[in-house]
């Protein structure tokens, strides 16, 4: 247990790390009882989530897990590099006219386990993760503004 933390602080930290999820971790730390409202549960949960000491040791504690799992932003970009080359090479094989046995068996092999739906989802994933769906930012400087407020 972190320094600080009381015993159900601990286990909320440790739940979000492990559910993902701030409502569902502080459900089960702090034993809420049926019928609570979800909005209460949602503004309980960020409040705690978002305390210092105890966003700290969430941070800490994500950062131990990427270690023990070896697993990283490269980690994760790559798995889904993998999964759109390797649907790529479906589409690839599927052109093939005079295909040999063992391009046909990679090919019906890479079929079942791929699918368009996996490579865009892989796109959409990778697009989010690196910021590419970020809004576009304009600014916009007002010199002037007329109204007509007051009747005339």
């Amino acid at each position: 247990m972190s320094k600080g933390l009381t015993d159900k602080q601990e286990r909320f930290a440790q739940l979000v790390v492990k559910y993902g999820n701030q409502s569902k971790a502080y459900r089960e730390a702090y034993d809420v009882k049926e019928g609570t409202k979800d909005e209460s549960i949602i503004q309980k949960a960020s409040e705690y989530a978002n305390k210092v000491d105890i966003r700290s040791r969430i941070e800490i504690l994500r950062s131990e897990e990427k270690q023990e799992h070896k697993i990283d932003r490269e980690f994760i970009i790559n798995g889904y590099l993998q999964i759109i080359n390797d649907t790529n090479h479906v589409f690839e094989l599927a052109d093939l006219k005079d295909a040999d046995s063992d391009a046909s068996k990679r090919f019906y092999k890479l079929k079942e386990l791929t699918s368009n739906a996996d490579k865009i989802r892989a796109m959409e994933n990778l697009a989010k993760m690196l910021g590419m769906n970020a809004p576009k930012k304009i600014d916009v400087n007002i010199t002037s503004f007329k109204t007509n407020w007051g009747g005339s």
